[in-house]
């Protein structure tokens, strides 16, 4: 009877830390928004004179994961920040700089 207890209790404590290790965490996506449909990664570089014209939206949401719908972002959970389209890509308005973004993959 002891020893059926410690084998199933060493099955749950398997399938416990097989279950945690599957999902994702933060931090393993790199800084990326969602336009029309698109994933946008950042350059890290700044874009300069981006015309208010240009502004698409402003982001709506936050995720800790890949961006799956428009606006949503994986690198500020401030909302309502502008994103433009600019010639190399997209860029987000963050931090006081207009951030580019351009299209993954």
């Amino acid at each position: 009877m002891r020893k059926l207890m410690s084998t199933a209790l060493a099955a749950a404590m398997l399938l416990l830390l097989s279950a945690c290790a599957a999902g994702k965490t933060a931090g393993d996506y790199p800084a990326a928004i969602m336009v029309d449909g698109a994933v946008y990664q950042m350059a890290y570089q700044t874009v300069e004179n981006v015309d208010d014209a240009a502004v698409l939206g402003h982001t709506t949401s936050y995720t800790d994961a890949w961006p799956e719908k428009d606006g949503e972002t994986n690198f500020s959970r401030a909302l309502d920040l502008p994103y433009a389209r600019c010639e190399e890509g997209i860029a987000v308005y963050c931090d006081g700089v207009w951030q580019l973004f351009t299209r993954k993959g």
